[in-house]
């Protein structure tokens, strides 16, 4: 590997580990993942002598932005679904407008009580 190829690699991948890092949702977490990106590049450049190191280095920190990106396009759907669900939920009466007996559940497409059909 040619050495200005092997740094704007790093770089690179440093780059990426930063912006997933940023994308945490709490302060907290991305804080946390920021300081140990950091750490891990510094350990890594004082570690990691041989070009086969880096490498693996490389292939390693890659992979690692790889698993961090699932984990935000996870929580990014499941929030999704969450707020979905809740905006839904809260636009669905929850009284039939016949008898004002109470639906059973949030999901509930009739009265158990008169048998009329739920609003959407």
């Amino acid at each position: 590997m040619a050495r200005l190829d092997v740094h704007s690699q790093v770089i690179r991948v440093y780059r990426h580990c930063l912006q997933s890092a940023a994308r945490c949702p709490s302060l907290e977490q991305r804080n946390m993942m920021k300081a140990y990106v950091r750490m891990s590049f510094e350990h890594s450049k004082i570690h990691l002598t041989s070009e086969k190191q880096i490498a693996d280095g490389l292939a390693r920190g890659e992979e690692q932005v790889e698993r961090m990106n699932y984990y935000h396009t996870i929580y990014a759907e499941k929030q999704r679904i969450s707020a979905e669900q809740l905006s839904h939920a809260k636009s669905r009466p929850l009284v039939c407008s016949s008898c004002v007996a109470a639906y059973p559940s949030a999901s509930s497409k009739f009265c158990s009580e008169c048998g009329l059909r739920r609003e959407p």
